[in-house]
């Protein structure tokens, strides 16, 4: 479940565990079962626009998520763009959708040289690999309009440009 409608709704929690909870947080909503009790919990929630998480308070690195209600809606998917860099003079490209719009993206470089790094600097984005790196790297960014140079960090002659249009 990804969205609901807004209204009253009753949350029945089964608790079988004593290292478990249940915790629900979002406008106007803060309600949880207790980490050491085991036994059923009934919550009556009134859920408005917005965005609501739920989490197990004890592992919350693993255990959560999140919905809306009403009209929000969630925000679309960070782009995805994919650099390369190396071997060679002339061995970088940067695969971006179609288009591209300012928003939230995350970009993954491979960079397979030693002896150059890849560069994407535009508004608001100045990231490198560094010249001495090599692997892969993800950044996660926010692209904004205006115009994007990408390529070799070493050698700005190696290096090309896309726009970004406004909203």
């Amino acid at each position: 479940m990804k969205h609901l409608d807004a209204g009253t709704y009753t949350l029945v929690i089964h608790d079988h565990s004593s290292f478990h909870n249940f915790h629900l947080d979002g406008p106007g909503v803060d309600v949880a079962s207790d980490v050491d009790e085991i036994g059923d919990e009934t919550f009556t929630v009134q859920l408005v626009d917005g965005t609501y998480f739920f989490q197990c308070d004890a592992h919350v690195g693993q255990m959560h998520g999140k919905f809306t209600v009403g009209t929000v809606t969630e925000p679309p998917p960070p782009a995805k763009l994919a650099g390369s860099i190396g071997p060679g003079a002339a061995a970088f490209a940067l695969r971006r959708p179609a288009g591209l719009a300012p928003g939230a993206a995350q970009v993954t470089v491979t960079d397979r040289t030693a002896t150059d790094g890849f560069r994407l600097a535009g508004p608001g984005v100045a990231k490198t690999t560094g010249v001495k790196f090599r692997g892969s790297a993800t950044w996660k960014v926010t692209l904004q309009a205006g115009r994007y140079s990408f390529g070799s960090s070493r050698r700005p002659k190696l290096r090309r440009t896309f726009t970004i249009a406004g909203p």
